[in-house]
């Protein structure tokens, strides 16, 4: 009787070992979030760790109550306008074990312009495991190929307790002249598929301050943006770097 006291007692102890181990794996660290923005008009450059406006460029990046970044331009008369919006966080998959589960990130890019030919909308999302997504219009640049470029969802193998990230990037720039506008955005959706042995088991978890949702329907979209733009009264300048049109 004693003997199997003795090993009733440790049976409970190793559940209860196995239990706490499992809690462990779940508590993981994530880094903070890092967002930051720059527009350009002319001389003018404004770098800033928020919301950014200058002549007609205006960019942001939000990471609640869902993770997002947007850029917009209007052109000037005769003169060029940019904006760039970058967003990194990260997520972990909490979950009963460490064995690898399928995690969909639909990306919800969206890219639009009007005008000239040399008018640039562009928008990124880029995976831990090297994998990137992107939808451009008026250049060449996405993956070298013009236009949407399987701007959907990425599908990954991921390990439940292991730190996992998402990189943001979204430009839009004009060349002057009336009837010139871009406009750019990313606002991602993770989640563990639903094929997923035991998915309901498992959820994600995002740096703190970071949601993770699509965007209510009265986010603006990029014609509003432009007439938010223009009804300021914006008008600007000049373009630098990277993939941004010049005049």
């Amino acid at each position: 009787m004693i003997i199997r006291t003795l090993a009733s007692a440790a049976a409970l102890g190793v559940a209860a070992l196995a239990a706490s181990g499992q809690a462990a794996r779940a508590v993981t660290i994530l880094p903070a979030f890092n967002g930051t923005t720059e527009c350009v008009s002319g001389a003018l450059v404004v770098d800033n760790a928020g919301p950014c406006t200058a002549g007609g460029a205006a960019a942001n990046f939000t990471p609640s109550p869902f993770a997002g970044v947007t850029a917009s331009a209007i052109g000037g008369p005769s003169i060029s306008n940019g904006g760039l919006a970058f967003l990194t966080y990260f997520y972990t998959i909490d979950g009963p074990n460490t064995d690898p589960v399928t995690v969909d990130i639909f990306t919800n890019l969206s890219t639009s312009v009007a005008g000239g030919p040399n008018n640039v909308a562009f928008a990124s999302l880029f995976d831990t495991e090297g994998h990137q997504i992107c939808a451009i219009l008026g250049s060449i640049g996405c993956n070298g190929v013009g236009g949407v470029v399987n701007a959907g969802e990425l599908t990954e193998q991921e390990t439940p307790g292991l730190v996992y990230s998402i990189e943001l990037e979204v430009e839009a720039s004009t060349v002057g002249g009336a009837g010139n506008t871009a406009f750019a955005s990313a606002d991602p959706l993770i989640i563990v598929d639903p094929t997923t042995l035991n998915a309901g088991l498992y959820s994600i978890r995002l740096s703190a301050g970071v949601g993770n949702g699509l965007p209510p329907s009265g986010t603006p979209e990029p014609a509003a943006w432009v007439a938010m733009l223009a009804g300021f009264g914006l008008a600007g300048a000049s373009l630098r770097a990277r993939r941004w049109a010049t005049a």
